[in-house]
Formats: C-alpha cells, structure tokens, sequence
C-alpha cells in the first residue's frame, strides 16, 4: 500500500511540477538562435520522405551528427507543420520522462529520498535551455534513452539476463542517434560495476565489447563534423578551458544563472588565476575523493559520473570564430551525479529525527525558489527580441547576439536598426563575417553593388570559409552580369560544403545563363540528391532529368 501511494504521488508530482513552470512555455514561438537553421529554415524537416528521412541520417546539423532528432522534427512538421506548441510540448513530455527516469535511476543505485532530487532535476533553472529551446531536443531526447539504456543495464546485472543487455544497447544506439554526446555511456556502466564492488575483472570489459564499438562509430562520426571546432585551438589551450568549464557547470547547478552565452573573453593562459585556480581546485577535489575511497566509492561515483557526462561538451569550445566555456544544456545529465549525492545526504538528514523536519522544510523552500526561478527564465524565450536582448544584457563583448538582433530588425523591414546591430557587432569583433555580410546584403538591396562587393570580400577575408559570403558573392557577380565570376564563387561554396543546395542552384542557373545547359542540369540532379524538398519543383522544370545519367 505504501509503494502504491508513492507511485500515486511520483505520477501526479512530476508532471505537475513541469507543467507549472514550463507550461507557459507553449505559447513560446520559435527564437533566431539556430531554431530558423535546425527547424523553420531546415529544407530537411519541412518534408517527411524517405530522401528526407535518408538525408537526415547523411548530413550534419550543420556540424553535430543529429539524425534521430531531425526526423522527429520531420514527423512534427508533417503533422502539425511549424506550429511552435508542438514543438515546445514535445521537449515538456520528453522533460517529464527524463524526471521519471531520473527517480527511477536514482533509486536503482541506493537513494531513498530519490523524489525530491527527481523534483529538483524537473524544475532546476539550469534546464530551461534545454527545455524552452526547441533547438534544444537533441540534449532533452539523448538524455532519455541514456537513462534508460543505464536502467536496462542495472536491470542486466540484477538477473534480467540478455533481453535486458541488448535493451541497454539498443537505447544506447537511440541515444546516440539523438546525439553522440551518449559515447560515454559505456563507461558509465563501467563506474556502475565498480560502484557495486564487482565486475572489475576482464569479463565486465569484454562483456561491453559491443557497446563500446558502437560508441566508437559514433565517436568517429561526430568528430568529424567537429572537425574544424577540435583544430581551432591548441590542446593546451583546450585543456585550461575544460578545467574551468569542469568547475564553472557544476556552480550553475548550485548557483544557477541566466547568461545564453559563456563567452572566454580573456587569453587562455595557466597564469590567468580563472584557470590556475581551477586546476588548483580539481587537484584538491580529486586529492579528497580519494581519501575518502577509504570509506566509501559514493563521492567518487557522483563526482566522476557528472565529470563523465560533462566531457564530450570539451570538444565545443570553439564556434564561429569565439570561443565558449560551456552551456546550461551539457549539464542535463551530467547533474544526476551531483542528484545523487544530494540524495545521499538527504537519506542521512531525513533519517534523524532532530533534523527531519528542518530538511523536509529546507528541500521544499528549495524547490519553491528553483521553480520560480525556472518559471521567470522561461519567460525569457517567449520570442527573439525578449531573448536576445536579455542575453546580450549579460554579454556586452557578444558579436553573435548583436548579429541575430539585426537579423531579426531586418526581417521586420527594419533596415537602419538592422544595420546599426552589424555595426555593433563588428565593434565587438571586427572579424565577424556574418555581419559584413548582413551589411553586404542591405548595400546590394539599396543598389551599392560596389559597396555591397568590398563587404562580401571582407567576410570571406575574415572567415575564408564562410559558403554564405560566396554565396552571396556569386549572386552580386549574376546580377552585375559576371556570369564567370559567379560560378568561380559558387563553386568555391560547394569546394568547401559540398551538400550546400542553394549554391548548387544558383551554379546551375549560372550554368544556364553561360550556355552550358547539360552542366546546369547535372548540378540540378545533385540538388535532388542533395535536398529532396526541390525534386518535385525541379521535375516539373526539367522532367528530363529522371533519366539523365550522372556518370555521362
């Protein structure tokens, strides 16, 4: 009868908690920070096909390997089309079923008070990110199938014997496919092996021999779309950052705090005390989790099950030229660490009489702030302007939040408060090349061609592999009458992303203009290939297409 209740009250209590903090969430649109490039704008998840669904499994996002979660976006569209409720209910159901799952794991591994932590994880402000953002699915939907591949293989080790085995590697293959970030997870049964005190001989290693090679297909996978973002910085540098990004995530689970960007202004140097002290701190930290081995493996499987979850977010540092020390969303699993040492030390605090009452008391002023606090930062991603805004509020040196602003301004027609957004985002970094191109695009509008060319020439000065900037390069050439110089720029696009649909197109026409009309349609047959939301437009177009050979 006492179990019954409990599940009785676990089913109506974490729903309610979400839907009361996230629920206005619904009413959210989408937001110009990647939500137009992953959803509204992506060719791929405005059509539900088998070319899309196949396209989804071979391309990037533009560099994470995310095909599980685009096809869900493609199901999304093909049912409701862009209507932002859907998308936002999704991610609350999804967030309601990782905070099952949260308890579930948490009781598995020995804490009792596994539902006021379970709470916690539902309304914790540092999962807003996660949660409000739609672009923001592959970190809630990668989590989901991690805690159920991790329950599969305790389940596994408790007897459920190999349907229970192949359970955790199938949702580990799910997981993956949500996002390569679950590589780790076979180690995270490792540390639950030794958590246990067993399965440290050589049959728990071969054992995992399968998982392990599949997380390192997708290790290899997602490495290289991360590619450029890996050889951006020098390994040292890559080093110093994830010693403070090792400190920085878990102090915004116990101090959270509204920032959308955690910009490294500064040089990355070991005699910079924000780095020279958290290595000092991790040394100290480390230097305690072993002494305390001594008397028991709990602080070290929290500590190295949230450190475990925080490393394939030190591949990420570098992005568009700036240089990121972490997000709110890594921390989505990897706080169940810090969740589960709370729930030890709640299980030791609820348990004495003199000081059950005042924990009861503190845990439920502590839910009650961490919920209002997610419930006001919610708010915040209601629409573009509200968010962007907010965020550049906390980070004045940003040139990408400026940027986004005056790419909002000119979609709504306003152009000087667009270009006064470039601006201030070139004075933040006068190497930004998309705002010398957003600048290039209003010249061109407004007739400078000469001038709108001297911007496209900058942006690819400052980032020579910037596709747009040839693309738009290209596009001035066509229009001036270059029809020679457009292909060259077009073409330089597609050496550098080949898969760049609009650039294929735009070469095509050129193609057509230059009289070479079986090159324009060759380029016409890759589009199809390439993107299959042009096939049906292009058919009516060419129809002879259908039978034109690519190896002729």
């Amino acid at each position: 009868m006492v179990a019954l209740t409990r599940s009785r009250l676990i089913l109506f209590l974490l729903p309610l908690a979400v839907f009361l903090v996230y629920g206005q969430s619904l009413s959210n649109g989408f937001v110009l920070w990647d939500d137009d490039k992953l959803i509204t704008e992506n060719p791929i998840v405005r059509s539900l096909s088998p070319h899309t669904v196949r396209a989804a499994f071979t391309s990037y996002d533009p560099e994470l390997y995310v095909p599980f979660t685009i096809v869900s976006y493609q199901v999304e569209h093909a049912l409701f089309g862009f209507q932002p409720a859907v998308f936002h209910g999704t991610s609350l159901i999804l967030h309601i079923i990782a905070a099952f799952l949260v308890y579930a794991f948490l009781r598995k591994v020995g804490v009792k008070a596994a539902l006021p932590c379970a709470l916690l994880f539902a309304v914790h402000p540092l999962n807003v990110e996660a949660v409000a953002w739609a672009s923001a699915r592959k970190d809630v939907l990668s989590a989901v199938f991690a805690l159920a591949s991790l329950l599969s293989y305790l389940r596994y080790r408790q007897g459920g014997g190999r349907p229970a085995f192949w359970s955790a590697f199938l949702c580990l293959l799910l997981s993956l496919l949500a996002k390569p970030a679950a590589i780790v997870l076979p180690f995270a049964y490792l540390l639950l092996d030794w958590k246990e005190g067993g399965g440290r001989g050589r049959d728990a290693w071969r054992e995992k021999i399968p998982f392990f090679l599949l997380s390192a297909v997708f290790l290899l996978i997602g490495l290289a779309g991360k590619e450029a973002n890996v050889q951006a910085l020098p390994p040292v540098h890559t080093a110093l950052l994830a010693a403070k990004s090792a400190v920085l995530s878990p102090s915004l689970f116990l101090f959270p705090r509204f920032s959308l960007l955690f910009l490294q202004h500064t040089p990355v140097t070991p005699r910079s005390p924000e780095f020279f002290l958290p290595l000092l701190l991790l040394a100290a930290l480390g230097g305690l989790t072993l002494r305390s081995l001594r008397r028991t493996r709990s602080l070290a499987f929290g500590l190295g099950f949230a450190l475990l979850f925080l490393l394939p977010s030190f591949v990420t540092f570098s992005k568009a030229g700036a240089v990121y020390v972490t997000s709110d969303r890594y921390m989505y699993l990897a706080q169940v660490g810090f969740l589960f040492l709370l729930g030890l030390a709640l299980d030791r605090f609820l348990s004495s009489r003199a000081l059950r009452a005042a924990t009861i008391a503190a845990v439920t002023v502590t839910l009650l702030a961490a919920g209002w606090g997610a419930w006001r930062r919610s708010l915040l991603w209601n629409n573009s302007a509200t968010l962007l805004q907010a965020a550049l509020a906390r980070n004045p040196g940003s040139a990408a939040l400026p940027h986004n602003l005056g790419e909002l301004a000119a979609g709504e027609g306003d152009t000087e408060g667009a270009i006064l957004r470039y601006r201030e985002a070139l004075r933040a970094d006068p190497a930004y090349a998309p705002s010398f191109i957003g600048l290039g695009r209003i010249a061109q509008a407004q007739g400078e061609a000469d001038r709108a060319l001297r911007l496209f020439r900058s942006a690819i000065q400052a980032d020579p592999r910037s596709v747009n900037a040839y693309l738009h390069l290209g596009n001035l050439y066509r229009d001036r009458g270059d029809v020679d110089g457009a292909i060259a720029a077009f073409r330089r696009a597609l050496e550098i992303k080949p898969n760049f649909a609009q650039a294929r197109i735009n070469l095509a026409d050129a193609y057509g203009k230059k009289g070479m009309y079986r090159e324009g349609l060759l380029e016409y047959k890759r589009v199809m290939e390439i993107n299959p939301e042009f096939r049906k437009e292009i058919l009516q177009k060419f129809p002879q297409l259908e039978q034109l050979d690519m190896g002729e």
